[in-house]
C-alpha cells in the first residue's frame, strides 16, 4: 500500500482537488501603482548622494481608508498554493485519510466474506495512524496561539474554554447510563477484568489498575483538551457558515442542505441519549403496530450509516465554505471603506493578501474535526462489534410478541375469574389506586416540567424585548434621530369615588368595566372604544400603563379567579387550568403572560380574574383632582377656598343645578375693576379659551362679572342690566361690569330672574357683605379722586377702619396693581381651572 501511495501521489491527490479543481476565487491586493493612481499620490524622486542598502528604494507611502479600489480576481492554481503555509500537512493528511478509507473498505469487505476470528485487524491501525496525524496537526496549530506576544487574546481563549470543557465533561460523566450512553461502565469492567487477569498470570494480586473515579477524572481532562483544541476551528466553521448564509442568500436548497450539515453534530449526539432515540426508535410500540420501529441492530447501524453521511455532506460543502472564507477580504476592505484616516499600502496590502495566505490553515481547521470524528466512528464499529448491514435485515430477536403477551394475560384473567377471592379483589383494587397515584404523580411531574419550560421562555420573551427597545433607541439615537416606542395597548384602571349622585350613563360604564365599588381595580385592553369609555367616566377613576413587575405582583398577591359567581383565591395553577385549559392557560405564568402581552385570549383572562381589591392609601385620598379637560363631579355645600375672609364667612351657597365646577373669586386692590375680559385680551389667548371658556362663564355666572349680551342661545335670553356698559373684543357677547356692583346686579338677577333654575344665587354674608360695602366706598372716593386730578388720597371715611386705610397707602405706593383672586363657577367640560396669577388668569385646559 505504502508503495501504491507512492506512486499515485504526485499526479492525483484529492487535497490539490479540493483546493485547484473546485473553482476557488481568490483576491488579489492593489499594486503600489494602482493605490497612487487612485490616490494621486505621485512617485517619490530618489535624493542625490543618498546611498540605500543593496540598492533598495523604500516605497510606502499613505493612502486614505475609504478609497474606492476595485479588487482583482483569480483562479486558485497549483503554483499558488505550493508556497501556502501548512499547505504540505493539508495535503499529507488529507490524503493519507483517503487512503486509509480505502484501506478499511477493503478490509471490511474480506471480513464480512471470510469472518476474521483470532487475527488483528489492520484496519485498527490506519485508523490509529489517522488519529494520530491529526492531532498531531491540530495540535501544532493549538501551539501558535502560545508564541508570542501578539497572541494573548487567543491564548486566553484557549485556556478558558479547556476549563470550560473540563467542567461540562465532568458533569456529563456522572451522568447515568440509562440516559446517556458513554459506554464507560461497559469498557472500565471488561478493562479491570483483562488487567487482572493479566496481573495474576505475572504473579501479582489486584483489583485492577486503578479506580473508576481515578478513570473518570483522567477521561474528563482528556475531554477538556480535545474542546480547547476544537474552540478555534468550531469558531472558524461558525463564522465561514454565516459568511455562506450571506453570500448565497438566493440559493434556498443550498442554504437547507448547508443549515443540516450545521446542526447534524447536534442531531448526531441526540443519537446517544437513550430517552429520545433508543427508547423511542427500539423499545416503545406505537398504536396501530405490533413491534417497535426498529431492532438494536438496526438502530446501531443507522446511527453509523447516518455519521458517514453527515460526514459527507460536510466534505461536499467544503469548497463553498472555502470560498466564503476568501470573500472576506473584500468584505474587509468594505468596513474599511467606512473608516475614516489614512493607512500605509504595506498595511493594507497585507489586509487582503493575509485571507489567501491563511487558506491552508482555515482548510485544516475545517477538515480535521471531520477526519477524526470518522474515524472514531471506524474504530467504534470494529471494536464494538457492530454490523454495516443491520439496517437491513436486522431482526427482534428473544422477543415477545405484544399480540401473544395479550393473549396471555387475558387467559390468565379468565381462568382466574371463577377462583376470585374477597382478598384477591381488594389486592387488586390497592394495585390499582396505586397504578393510578403513580400514574397521577408522573402526569403532574410532566405539567410541571411544560410550566417551567413556558416559564424560561417567557422570561426570554421579555429580555429580549427589552433588549430590542434598547437596540432601537440606541440606533436612532447613533443616526440622530428620536425612536417613538409603540403605544400602550394594556391599562389599569381603578375607581377612586363613591355611588353618590353618579349619572346613570357613568354608571352604565363602570358596570361594563366591572367596576361596582370603590378602590376596586381591573386590566382593561387600549383601543378606541375603551378609550372613550375611560374618557367618560375619567372624574370617577384614575388609570395608568402597568409594567410586568406591576402584573406580576398583582395576579400573584391579590389574584382572585371567578368561579361560578364567587370569589375563589389563586392557590393553585389547577384552577386555571381548568377554567381556561381550553385558550392554552395552564399556570399563573400563562396568565401573566396573556395580560401583559394583550393576547388573543385577554378578554378570557381579564374576565376569569376577580376585580382587584385594593386598599386605600396610608392617609387616605388626600387629594382627588381632575384632568385638565375633565369636569367636576357633582358637589353640594362645598365651601369655597381661596376667598376674602375666613371660609365662616361664605356659608351660603345655592347649587340649583348640580354638576357645578368649582373655582374660586374675591375683588381686593385698586384692579378690582378688571374682568375676564380685559385680562384675556390678547387674541392668541382668547383664541384658545374660546368659545368654551367664554361661552360658559358668559352663560353660567352671569352674578360674577360676566353675563350674556343680547344674545339668544339654547332658549336662554340674557339679561342686560342697565348699569353695564357693553365691550368690544375678542370675546363675543361678552360685557363687563365693575366689582362694585356685583351686589346690585345679584339682586336684580333674583328679582328679575327667579324662574332660572339652572342659574345659582351667590348670597354672601353679613360680615362679607360689609367688607364689600367699605371696598364699594374705597373705589368710590378713588373714582373721585382721579376725575379731580389729584395724586394724593382723599382723607377716608369714618366707616373705613384703620386696616383698610393701612391697606390703601400701601397700594398706591405700589406700581404694580394687585393680583385679582377669586371664586367662579361653570358647568363646562372643557374647563377645569382658572388661577389668577399677577393681572391676568391662567387657563389649564
Amino acid at each position: 500500500m505504502v508503495s501504491i501511495i507512492q506512486k499515485l501521489s504526485p499526479h492525483f491527490s484529492f487535497a490539490r482537488w479540493i483546493l485547484c479543481s473546485t473553482g476557488l476565487t481568490r483576491y488579489l491586493h492593489p499594486t503600489d501603482q494602482q493605490l497612487r493612481a487612485l490616490a494621486g499620490v505621485p512617485k517619490e524622486k530618489p535624493k542625490k548622494g543618498k546611498h540605500n542598502e543593496n540598492g533598495k528604494v523604500s516605497d510606502v507611502f499613505h493612502v486614505p481608508r475609504n478609497l474606492d479600489i476595485k479588487l482583482e480576481t483569480a483562479k486558485v492554481t497549483m503554483l499558488d498554493v505550493v508556497h501556502l503555509k501548512y499547505y504540505t500537512e493539508f495535503q499529507w493528511l488529507l490524503d493519507f485519510s483517503i487512503y486509509a478509507i480505502i484501506v478499511y473498505a477493503m478490509t471490511e469487505a474480506y471480513n464480512y466474506l471470510y469472518p476474521i476470528k483470532d487475527e488483528i485487524n489492520l484496519s485498527i491501525l490506519w485508523c490509529l495512524v489517522v488519529l494520530g496525524f491529526a492531532f498531531k496537526v491540530l495540535l501544532s496549530l493549538w501551539v501558535q496561539y502560545f508564541k508570542g506576544e501578539e497572541s494573548v487574546g487567543e491564548r486566553s481563549t484557549c485556556i478558558v474554554t479547556g476549563f470550560a470543557y473540563l467542567l461540562i465533561a465532568m458533569m456529563i460523566l456522572i451522568v447515568d447510563e440509562t440516559k446517556l450512553e458513554i459506554g464507560l461502565e461497559k469498557a472500565y469492567t471488561s478493562f479491570n477484568r483483562s488487567a487482572s487477569q493479566f496481573l495474576d498470570t505475572q504473579g501479582l494480586s489486584s483489583t485492577g489498575p486503578a479506580s473508576k473515579i481515578v478513570v473518570k477524572f483522567f477521561l474528563a481532562i482528556w475531554c477538556g483538551l480535545l474542546g480547547s483544541l476544537f474552540t478555534f476551528p468550531g469558531l472558524r466553521v461558525s463564522k465561514m457558515h454565516w459568511d455562506t448564509l450571506r453570500y448565497y442568500k438566493d440559493r434556498k436548497l443550498l442554504l437547507l442542505v448547508a443549515n443540516i450539515s450545521y446542526v447534524s453534530p447536534l442531531l448526531l449526539v441526540s443519537l446517544w441519549i437513550t430517552p429520545i432515540s433508543r427508547d423511542y426508535l427500539t423499545i416503545r410500540i406505537f398504536s396501530g403496530m405490533t413491534s417497535p420501529l426498529m431492532t438494536v441492530a438496526t438502530f446501531e447501524s443507522m446511527r453509523l450509516i447516518i455519521v458517514i453521511v453527515a460526514v459527507l455532506l460536510k466534505i461536499a460543502l467544503m469548497p463553498i465554505y472555502l470560498q466564503s472564507y476568501l470573500n472576506l477580504a473584500l468584505q474587509r476592505l468594505e468596513i474599511q471603506k467606512k473608516e475614516a484616516g489614512r493607512i500605509t499600502n504595506v498595511d493594507l496590502q497585507k489586509k487582503i493578501a493575509a485571507v489567501y495566505y491563511y487558506l491552508c490553515v482555515v482548510a485544516l481547521q475545517f477538515v480535521v474535526p471531520v477526519i477524526i470524528c470518522l474515524f472514531f466512528t471506524f474504530l467504534y464499529k470494529t471494536l464494538g462489534g457492530f454490523t454495516w448491514e443491520g439496517i437491513i435485515k436486522g431482526t427482534l430477536e428473544d422477543v415477545c410478541p405484544a399480540d401473544e403477551l395479550s393473549s396471555t394475560a387475558s387467559s390468565t384473567i379468565n381462568s382466574d375469574n371463577t377462583d376470585r377471592t374477597v382478598v384477591q379483589t381488594t389486592e387488586e383494587l390497592q394495585l390499582l389506586a396505586l397504578g393510578s397515584l403513580k400514574q397521577q404523580r408522573a402526569d403532574r411531574y410532566k405539567k410541571r416540567k411544560v410550566i417551567f419550560k413556558r416559564a424560561e421562555d417567557y422570561v426570554k420573551e421579555y429580555r429580549k424585548k427589552e433588549r430590542d427597545e434598547v437596540r432601537l433607541m440606541r440606533q436612532a439615537k447613533n443616526r440622530g434621530n428620536y425612536y417613538i416606542p409603540g403605544e400602550p395597548r394594556l391599562a389599569f384602571v381603578i375607581r377612586i369615588r363613591g355611588v353618590n349622585q353618579v349619572a346613570p350613563k357613568i354608571r352604565k360604564v363602570l358596570q361594563l368595566f366591572r367596576l361596582k365599588q370603590i378602590n376596586s381595580g381591573v386590566f382593561v385592553k387600549l383601543n378606541k372604544a375603551t378609550i372613550n369609555m375611560l374618557r367618560i367616566v375619567e372624574p370617577y377613576i384614575t388609570w395608568g400603563y402597568p409594567n410586568l413587575k406591576s402584573v406580576r405582583e398583582l395576579v400573584y398577591k391579590r389574584g382572585f379567579a371567578k368561579i361560578n359567581g364567587q370569589r375563589v383565591p389563586l392557590t393553585s395553577n389547577t384552577i386555571i387550568e381548568k377554567k381556561l385549559g381550553r385558550s392554552n392557560i395552564i399556570c399563573v405564568e400563562d396568565l401573566i403572560h396573556e395580560i401583559f402581552t394583550v393576547g388573543a385570549e385577554f378578554q378570557h383572562a381579564s374576565n376569569f380574574l376577580w376585580p382587584f381589591k385594593l386598599n386605600t392609601p396610608t392617609g387616605g385620598w388626600r387629594k382627588k383632582t381632575n384632568h385638565y379637560v375633565e369636569a367636576e363631579p357633582p358637589v353640594q355645600g362645598v365651601k369655597p377656598t381661596n376667598v376674602l375672609g375666613s371660609s365662616e364667612q361664605h356659608t351660603s351657597f345655592s347649587f340649583i343645578r348640580p354638576g357645578l365646577t368649582q373655582t374660586s373669586f374675591a375683588f381686593s386692590g385698586p384692579s378690582s375693576h378688571q374682568s375676564f375680559t380685559s385680562s384675556i385680551g390678547n387674541p392668541q389667548l382668547a383664541q384658545k379659551v374660546l368659545p368654551s371658556l367664554a361661552q360658559a362663564l358668559a352663560y353660567r355666572n352671569p352674578a360674577l362679572g360676566y353675563y350674556p349680551f343680547g344674545h339668544v342661545t339654547n332658549g336662554y335670553n340674557g339679561i342686560v342690566p342697565a348699569f353695564a356698559a357693553p365691550t368690544t373684543g375678542p370675546l363675543t357677547y361678552q360685557a363687563t361690569v365693575d366689582p362694585v356692583t356685583s351686589l346690585t346686579y345679584a339682586q336684580q338677577l333674583q328679582q328679575q330672574q327667579p324662574q332660572q333654575t339652572y342659574l345659582h344665587a351667590y348670597q354672601p354674608n353679613a360680615i362679607y357683605q360689609s367688607q364689600l360695602a367699605q371696598l364699594l366706598a374705597l373705589r368710590q372716593a378713588q373714582l373721585a379722586q382721579a376725575q379731580q386730578g389729584q395724586l394724593q388720597t382723599a382723607v377716608q371715611s369714618e366707616q373705613v377702619d384703620e386696616k383698610l386705610q393701612l391697606q390703601q397707602q400701601q397700594e398706591q405706593q405700589s406700581e404694580q396693581p394687585q393680583s385679582l383672586l377669586g371664586v367662579a363657577y361653570s358647568a363646562a367640560p372643557s374647563v377645569a381651572h382658572v388661577k389668577v396669577s399677577g393681572n391676568g388668569y391662567k387657563f389649564n385646559f
